[in-house]
């Protein structure tokens, strides 16, 4: 999948000036952006994060959101032996939502070993916030660090719901796989209808790790359709 062009908000600079505080708090006026501690301890406040720029402010100026990510696992359609990974994240001060759901792909005439569906929610009647397209899955050991993005296509799903059919060839299965075992942070650049950008930022936690380990295991012992 070829991700949007949102470089704008995606420059490593606007990235670690959130980091900064995101991660160790507020920044003291004397530490340079780039001392951000991209591992330092985090806690549950610090789940997840909507980074959006401030209306006529560059785009070092960026306003920061706080939510809340919690991860699930639920039966699939053959039951609790095809689990569907189930996460959700909520900013309620942006009245924003996002639910994403991952499962292994069961249908044999979709060329996908997984499918991944984002169904956002929560925009006003104005439109504010409303979801227009989104620059891909990125994966990253940790907020700071850089990351690679799944790899496969685009699914039309309707108004605000995407979807991601993940490549079935083995190199792109193995990679894609790989990175949905190991990677902890997910990240997804937006584009709103109304033309603003944002960046989403969530973690998985001990409890996502446990959903996505268990998940897998399930997975790995059941044929490929």
């Amino acid at each position: 999948m070829c991700p949007i062009d949102l470089r704008p908000l995606s420059k490593v600079a606007t990235l670690l000036v959130f980091l900064g505080h995101f991660l160790a708090g507020p920044v003291l006026a004397q530490e340079p952006a780039a001392q951000a501690r991209p591992d330092a301890p985090t806690g549950p406040t610090l789940e997840a994060a909507l980074l959006e720029p401030k209306a006529g402010a560059s785009e070092r100026n960026l306003l920061e959101t706080r939510g809340q990510v919690i991860w699930s696992l639920a039966p699939g359609k053959a039951g609790a032996n095809d689990p569907v990974i189930k996460g959700h994240v909520n900013f309620p001060d942006a009245r924003l939502s996002l639910d994403i759901t991952l499962r292994r792909n069961t249908d044999p005439g979709l060329s996908a070993s997984h499918v991944a569906i984002l169904v956002f929610s929560g925009a006003d009647s104005a439109g504010e916030r409303k979801v227009r397209d989104f620059g891909g899955i990125e994966l990253r050991l940790s907020p700071a660090t850089p990351g690679k993005f799944l790899t496969g296509i685009p699914i039309p799903l309707g108004n605000n719901a995407f979807g991601l059919a993940l490549f079935k060839t083995e190199v792109d299965m193995l990679a894609n796989v790989a990175l949905l075992k190991s990677r902890k942070w997910f990240i997804f650049p937006v584009r709103y209808v109304q033309g603003g950008r944002a960046t989403i930022i969530f973690g998985k936690g001990e409890a996502g790790e446990k959903v996505f380990a268990d998940a897998f295991q399930a997975w790995e012992k059941l044929p490929t359709p």
